[in-house]
């Protein structure tokens, strides 16, 4: 490992003068963990594109290896977080770093960037609040549940940071958790990248954005570069830094005012999409939309939306209206293909109609659209320009708060408490207090889902000694038993005597307590001691930065839609704690759902997409991977789904006591021995299992009737001339080994197309194989050719999944982010690869686009469309900036939409 700054151009990491760098005197005072040292040993070869991209799990110590990087480079640096309380961790860590008896944060370590100091740690709220002076606006207002300013910085605020950043020599910038920002937040930094010379970006994240677009995606390893290492959840399990652990979903339904207001929202949604359904002015205005018309449709602008394009088609179907055969055959589609409607066409086609300027202008539409965003506004599916159809931003709110999860709560505290008895740390959090009734006297409680009255729900349901062993903590509002005053107070030292206590009228025997200065450290203590069992928060505070590793049991009681929130909190339970070693850690997850209305399956939505990132173990079987699938929890969708999901979420954790067993026999069948970036094809995107079975019984027919019609005909011609059995036997042997000689190579094509392509994965890994030797022979892939390898595994419903074995982690994130490429959705690619599949009734075409890094230029283009028709049997190579390339482009994006739409592809990461 060196132990130098990284180079310049023109220089070398020897040649570097490092006299003024105050990294000279640091020094990591602990030895590093084995995966730590891995992340460094390679170090030096990932920055050669001046990118450092590490994915490190909570509690992976990923703060110490940024601070590690930024010694070993020796350069300023400014660091930048997504909220105040990890800004500051960042120069509390540098105390590991430092001779003994220096102090801590050095001077030349600052928190603002208008007196900067060699290292300076700021948020990235602060680079807006720096120009933003006059709205009083101060860094230190950044709240940690809304962590991320949405708007970027401007074109003059990142042109005053691109200065400011030069003025103080800025040489390496660290990003912490760069998920947290938005896309547009991604493209203002790489312009400043872009912008400042010789840059080294070092960007850490536990949770890369895996759920966002493939151009989105492309943006943000833009900046970041591609992902180099991770320090993935097993690996720290496997060392003993992270305790083994299981994910648990449990189902409740709505109140019922929420109930009532769900289907309030549905019947009236339904009632004005049955209207428009019989809206002769929306009918005539899609008749007469050019897309819709056989004369020569705007090919650049539907290209750009074919979905909407479809939307107007499932409209005239659903009205019985002739079909424009051109839109079809641009669409790759017939009329049977056209699906019928849904939210999700509705929503597409009256949002283009409401606000796009495609449609042919006169009065008479404009008053009619007009009149309809009106109607829409007076009945709640309009607000400002938010079309609430497909979804409804305050009926998704209403489930997710949902007093009701409080009931849920109770359960998982009976289960867990029944389960672990005295050894119970349990920590709840939500995302509100809601002490409304506390503060004003006149005032009811609110209902709605909080801290306050989930407490309070909480300690009027423990019996006897348990009620002793539950607290409340949060940023205004602290509750504890009164038996454990005096132990808080004796944590406190000389603090003792500036704790407050006031009674509770509506709890008898707790009391509110008040500090001049923060509660959580004592709180935390008496947990660890035991002291506490239970303690009810908000996500605000016990969120990012706390750590606790005491806590066995975590209730995520909270609207979290960030991957990123809830995997930090979920880092908070499953650290290894040093008084149990055998520690086994629960995660909960509470889900409202309403399922006999579209509306009521948004909170399971928006929870069940959550755990794409998160990887934990399967619950049936030891394999450890991505995804909401391990689960495998009922569909939330039926009239019984509610206690379905909560059946079969209580059997499994009545066997708890073998999740260590379980995660102990995963690690042990990895060969690699880490998570490999892996990509799921939920079918194979060509030679679709029907299409193959077709082919070959056609096969198999044809030759038969060829060893029908051949046998027939030689045993005709020779047993007119037999005259004893003998010679009739021998004609028959001879009338079969003319026919077998006839369907031989009918009967070896069928073979061939069996073995290349059964089980159902075989055209994906054809695909993966062309893939994996072209990014080898452009020197993506430097690992040798022969040593790599493509592993495709099939799993349950035709699922595939494909990954890249005996390669390091950038190679495989690499090849699965190209995978996704290939197979996923197409956008805008500079090339196409085609690949036709004869059929007895005609041919089908199938398009993919060629992935980003390969399609920048024609040459490694054509290393790729060599190796596709080695494997795949040819194939076409398309340019789509020309005309004719244009509109296969179009086909190929339409081509998602026709009646078997193109596949979904996605990520899933296992520990292979």
């Amino acid at each position: 490992m060196f132990d130098k700054p990284a180079p310049d151009s023109g220089t070398t990491l020897q040649s570097m003068n490092r006299i003024q760098s105050p990294t000279l005197d640091m020094r990591f005072c602990w030895p590093w963990r084995p995966y730590q040292r891995r992340a460094l040993d390679a170090m030096e070869a990932h920055l050669r594109d001046k990118r450092l991209h590490i994915v490190a799990a909570p509690g992976s110590g990923k703060t110490i290896l940024g601070l590690e990087v930024f010694r070993l480079l020796g350069k300023p640096a400014v660091i930048l977080s997504p909220t105040v309380t990890v800004r500051d961790q960042w120069l509390a860590r540098l105390e590991h770093f430092l001779p003994n008896g220096s102090e801590a944060p050095p001077d030349w370590a600052r928190r603002d960037l208008d007196t900067p100091g060699f290292l300076t740690s700021t948020t990235y709220q602060a680079l807006h609040t720096r120009y933003r002076r006059a709205e009083k606006t101060s860094e230190e207002d950044a709240v940690d549940s809304d962590p991320v300013d949405d708007q970027p910085l401007d074109s003059d605020e990142l042109q005053q940071t691109i200065r400011r950043f030069e003025e103080i020599g800025v040489g390496t910038l660290i990003l912490d958790e760069a998920h947290h920002l938005t896309r547009e937040w991604w493209k203002a930094l790489s312009k400043l990248a872009d912008a400042i010379e010789n840059l080294t970006i070092i960007s850490l994240t536990a949770t890369p954005p895996y759920d966002v677009t493939g151009s989105a995606w492309q943006k943000y390893e833009e900046l970041c570069g591609p992902i180099d290492e991770e320090i993935s959840v097993p690996e720290l399990v496997k060392s003993g830094t992270l305790c083994p652990h299981q994910d648990y979903v449990w189902a409740v339904r709505p109140s019922e005012s929420d109930s009532r207001a769900i289907r309030d929202y549905d019947e009236v949604a339904e009632a004005f999409l049955e209207e428009m359904l019989t809206d002769d002015s929306l009918l005539a205005a899609i008749l007469s939309h050019p897309w819709m018309k056989n004369d020569e449709a705007d090919l650049e602008t539907m290209m750009e939306d074919p979905e909407t394009a479809v939307s107007m088609l499932v409209y005239l179907k659903a009205r019985q209206q002739p079909l424009s055969e051109k839109c079809l055959r641009l669409l790759n589609a017939k009329a049977e293909d056209i699906p019928a409607t849904s939210r999700r066409w509705w929503q597409l086609l009256l949002s283009h109609y409401l606000w796009d300027n495609g449609w042919a202008s006169c009065p008479d539409r404009e008053s009619h659209r007009d009149r309809l965003a009106k109607q829409l506004r007076s009945s709640g599916l309009l607000w400002r320009r938010e079309l609430r159809l497909e979804k409804s931003r305050p009926v998704t709110t209403s489930l997710s708060q949902t007093p009701t999860k409080i009931d849920s709560c109770l359960e998982i505290y009976d289960l867990e408490r029944d389960a672990r008895g005295a050894a119970l740390r349990q920590v709840m959090l939500t995302d509100f207090i809601r002490d409304d009734d506390l503060s004003d006297s006149t005032a009811l409680p609110e209902n709605r889902l909080g801290a306050w009255p989930l407490f309070r729900a909480l300690a009027t349901h423990a019996q006897g000694e348990d009620k002793s062993s539950l607290a409340l903590l949060t940023g205004r509002l602290a509750v504890i038993h009164e038996d454990r005053v005096q132990e808080m107070r004796s944590l406190l030292g000389p603090k003792r005597d500036r704790l407050s206590t006031t009674e509770l009228a509506d709890l008898p025997r707790y009391v509110r307590i008040a500090l001049d200065g923060s509660l959580v450290g004592p709180f935390t203590e008496l947990l660890n001691r035991g002291k506490l069992q239970v303690i009810v928060g908000t996500r605000a505070l016990l969120g990012e930065g706390w750590d606790a590793p005491s806590v066995n049991c975590l209730v995520l009681a909270s609207y979290v839609g960030a991957f990123v929130t809830t995997n930090q909190m979920r880092g908070r339970a499953i650290r290894k704690s040093p008084t149990e070693p055998e520690k086994v850690a629960s995660i909960w997850h509470l889900v409202a759902i309403e399922p006999e209305t579209h509306a009521g399956r948004a909170d399971a939505e928006a929870m069940y997409q959550r755990f794409t990132t998160f990887v934990g173990l399967a619950s049936s079987k030891p394999v450890v991977q991505s995804g909401i699938e391990r689960l495998e929890l009922p569909e939330p969708v039926g009239r019984n789904c509610v206690e379905k999901i909560n059946a079969e979420t209580k059997a499994r954790f009545s066997g708890h006591h073998h999740i260590a067993e379980k995660w102990q026999t995963a690690i042990d069948a990895g060969e690699q021995g880490r998570m490999v970036p892996s990509v799921v094809s939920q079918k194979p995107p060509s030679l679709k299992r029907f299409f193959f079975r077709d082919t070959l019984k056609y096969l198999l027919l044809s030759a038969l009737a060829t060893a029908i019609g051949t046998f027939s005909a030689v045993w005709e011609s020779v047993a007119r001339a037999a005259d004893d059995a003998r010679s009739i036997t021998w004609a028959m042997i001879a009338a079969s080994i003319i026919a077998l000689i006839v369907l031989a190579p009918k009967l070896i094509r069928a073979g061939r197309l069996y073995i290349k392509h059964l089980p159902v994965d075989g055209s994906v890994r054809e695909m993966a194989e062309a893939l994996k030797e072209a990014l080898c022979r452009t020197g993506y892939i430097e690992t040798n050719e022969q040593v790599v390898s493509v592993r495709s595994t099939h799993l349950a419903d035709g699922v595939v999944t494909v990954s890249l074995a005996e390669s390091t982690f950038r190679e495989s994130a690499l090849f699965a982010d190209c995978m996704q490429e290939l197979l996923g959705q197409i956008e805008n690619p500079r090339y196409l690869l085609t690949r036709s599949s004869k059929r007895s009734f005609g041919a089908h075409e199938d398009y993919h686009a060629v992935p980003q890094i390969l399609g920048s230029n024609k040459e490694l283009a054509k290393v790729l469309h060599e190796r596709w028709k080695m494997h795949l049997g040819g194939g076409e190579l398309i340019y789509t900036r020309t005309s004719e390339g244009r509109r296969a482009l179009l086909a190929a994006r339409c081509a998602a939409f026709s009646s078997a739409f193109v596949p979904g592809t996605k990520r899933l990461d296992r520990w292979q």
